[in-house]
């Protein structure tokens, strides 16, 4: 797997229950992920922490590409494929 490194958009929420209109916050974040390209779509790219060679994985994580601000050049053949 080809190590890989994006600065994303992320979403955000409040809390559950009732909140004042005038404690909302809905300013958006954004995130710094590295680790290792698993798989890639033309909408989406799964990143994971760790790798075994005994076809485990740890600290998945997968991001829609319309949330990529940079870090990774369009288009490639990184990872696998999947839908």
């Amino acid at each position: 797997m080809n190590k890989i490194s994006v600065t994303w958009v992320d979403s955000t929420s409040g809390p559950q229950g009732w909140e004042w209109e005038e404690d909302i916050d809905d300013t958006l974040v954004t995130v710094k992920t590295a680790g290792y390209l698993y798989a890639e779509t033309k909408k989406r790219l799964t990143i994971v922490s760790s790798y075994t060679d005994h076809g485990q994985v740890q600290g998945r994580i997968t991001i829609p590409k319309c949330s990529i601000k940079s870090g990774y050049g369009k288009g490639g053949d990184n990872g696998k494929e999947r839908r």
